[in-house]
């Protein structure tokens, strides 16, 4: 039963460490997926206006944002400290930590069911006989604009009474969504709101990396598929009237609508671009692609190098004196403290009693403590401890028995 009890005792402090440490450096990502993200809306305002494909790329910037928890510049510059470092104090209140991490499962816990709420409904619709098509395709009773669903197994849902030209169109519009990939990058970002929800930023911002996508999505399907941009304009046109006269908007916020946006203006825009569209070069653009994934990779190892490690060594030691109730010696220099192996630690008396000259008439023990790990600065556990007596203290160096605190979960921490 103590057994059990030691047991419970140990997970719960496992899941308390997981709970401050993750909540900490998400916080870290949180605060500068700010800066980013307004790089990002920067950058597509201005210079990437009319680059369709590196607009839409630029968004690929928030991935590094995940990485950036545990760099050392937050903690060892003061500019870090004063501007995202003080998030590591709110987090030494416990319940700072825990609303953050309840709030991730809160956010993913929505997600899913709004996914799956929609997954169903879209599985109650009849299918579309259809011929030479790769995916599913299901028709809706009454005036909705088209879209698709689903990572592993998607689904495009029609009106039912969309005509076959513009039905042609419309499916190969949303197939070009499901082959690049955008339906998986949808669900990214929305992972990305899961853990770095704070920022609310993020969450306004979803339309505009729809926008984005749906730009990249006219411009492929029109040049792989040969669409001429007016018939295509035309298309876009009569399903968006169809939805404004029907005054019904079907709210699909995990996938992507053909012909409806919450801004007029921007409709406006996105039907100006097709109309004055040249093509691009498809190797070009696959080149560029290539760059910017290597560059994000390269990105990734540089903000790694400038990170914390999962777990460095705390080259620090102490002595905690009994009668005083305090620590009176602290080493860094290993002075005092010179050594310690899994069964010893190795002490030079004459440098403690240089450094502490009441350690001759202490009346009660000594403790040491050496070595441990820290993921963040503030945030680690492990070590060893000693305990010695004034009697055990001499001019040179003597050694006392090492009680090491590595354990099964500290190894388990030490490797997140």
């Amino acid at each position: 039963m103590q057994g059990l009890q030691q047991f419970f005792t140990n997970l719960s402090q496992f899941f308390e460490f997981l709970v401050v440490y993750y909540s900490i450096i998400l916080g870290f990502c949180a605060l500068i997926s700010v800066l980013v993200l307004g790089i990002i809306m920067f950058l597509r305002k201005t210079v990437l206006a009319d680059r369709v494909f590196a607009k839409a790329a630029s968004w690929g910037l928030l991935i590094l944002c995940l990485f950036c928890g545990k760099l050392k510049l937050i903690f060892e510059t003061k500019a870090g400290w004063y501007t995202l470092g003080r998030w590591n104090l709110l987090c030494a209140h416990r319940i700072v930590s825990i609303i953050y991490i309840v709030g991730i499962f809160i956010f993913a816990t929505y997600f899913i069911y709004r996914r799956r709420r929609l997954n169903k409904f879209v599985k109650g619709l009849d299918k579309a006989t259809t011929c030479g098509f790769d995916n599913e395709i299901r028709k809706y009773p009454g005036t909705i604009s088209p879209f698709c669903i689903g990572c592993i197994h998607p689904i495009i849902v029609i009106p039912e009474k969309l005509d076959v030209q513009n039905a042609l169109i419309v499916i190969k519009h949303e197939e070009t969504h499901i082959k690049l990939g955008q339906l998986w990058i949808i669900a990214g970002y929305d992972m990305v709101r899961c853990l770095l929800w704070p920022n609310v930023f993020l969450h306004i911002a979803t339309k505009y990396i729809k926008r984005d996508l749906e730009d990249v999505c006219d411009a492929v399907t029109m040049q792989m598929n040969g669409i001429d941009p007016f018939d295509y304009g035309e298309s876009l046109l009569a399903n968006a009237r169809e939805i404004m006269l029907s005054r019904k908007n079907m709210k699909c916020e995990e996938g992507f609508l053909f012909a409806w946006d919450d801004n007029y203006k921007v409709l406006n825009k996105r039907i100006h671009r097709i109309l004055e569209r040249n093509g691009y070069n498809r190797k070009v653009v696959l080149a560029g692609g290539v760059l910017f994934i290597m560059a994000l990779i390269a990105s990734i190892f540089g903000i790694k190098c400038f990170s914390y490690k999962r777990n460095n060594p705390l080259d620090i030691s102490g002595i905690y004196s009994m009668t005083k109730m305090d620590t009176v010696v602290q080493d860094t220099e290993e002075k005092i403290v010179t050594g310690y192996d899994g069964d010893y630690i190795y002490i030079d008396g004459a440098a403690l009693k240089e450094a502490y000259p009441d350690v001759e008439i202490e009346e009660q023990s000594l403790f040491v403590f050496v070595g441990g790990y820290y993921k963040i600065p503030g945030v680690g556990g492990g070590g060893g401890w000693g305990e010695f007596s004034a009697s055990d203290v001499k001019d040179g160096v003597f050694r006392i028995e090492n009680h090491d605190d590595i354990d099964v979960w500290n190894w388990m921490i030490m490797w997140l």
